[in-house]
């Protein structure tokens, strides 16, 4: 069975798993990657309700979250492989709201959210139940955003996304999904 959000999650949990030395070094207060999915209004509600405990609160960030919807696509073509499915990522972090973006990358960017998707990638090439060349040729954009909120685009109308001052990448990555490793 074809569960995306379930298998994205796997690749967030392995991706944790190897990043977390790393991302400790830059903040020790770090935990592991959160994966959340959903609708963005209810990713948005979950990470403020997680503010009002001292447990989740050290939780909350960095953040992986699968947006919702997404489409899934099946062109008929090859048995076993489901050729396309459009995926949006959001992959967000803590921010100062006084920095400045050279201020952002330098504390944000390069230490935290760039390995992050860098390792994203990597997981996903390493999974089987995704077919892809290699991880340099996975099908995918990515939008960098110092201060996640604020800007015009439709999407981001309303400032600090998630209650929070956060830096943040969209990935937009096109799946190839072989379902026949998929149980």
């Amino acid at each position: 069975m074809i569960v995306i959000p379930y298998m994205i999650g796997d690749v967030v949990g392995k991706a944790s798993a190897v990043l977390l030395p790393a991302l400790q070094v830059v903040n020790p207060k770090i935990v592991g990657i959160n994966y959340q999915y959903g609708p963005f209004l209810e990713v948005c509600e979950t990470i403020m309700q997680m503010t009002k405990s001292d447990a989740t609160e050290v939780k909350k960030y960095p953040l992986v979250c699968l947006v919702f919807p997404f489409t899934e696509n099946s062109d008929g073509k090859v048995v076993g492989i489901d050729q396309n499915t459009p995926i949006r990522l959001i992959v967000a972090t803590y921010s100062n709201n006084t920095d400045k973006t050279a201020t952002r990358y330098a504390k944000n960017f390069i230490p935290i959210l760039y390995p992050i998707v860098d390792e994203l990638l990597e997981q996903f090439d390493n999974d089987p139940r995704f077919l892809f060349e290699s991880k340099d040729l996975i099908n995918h954009t990515k939008t960098d955003y110092p201060f996640y909120g604020g800007q015009t685009d439709a999407d981001l109308q309303k400032a600090n996304m998630f209650g929070d001052y956060c830096d943040a990448i969209e990935l937009k990555i096109n799946l190839k999904i072989n379902t026949s490793n998929c149980q």
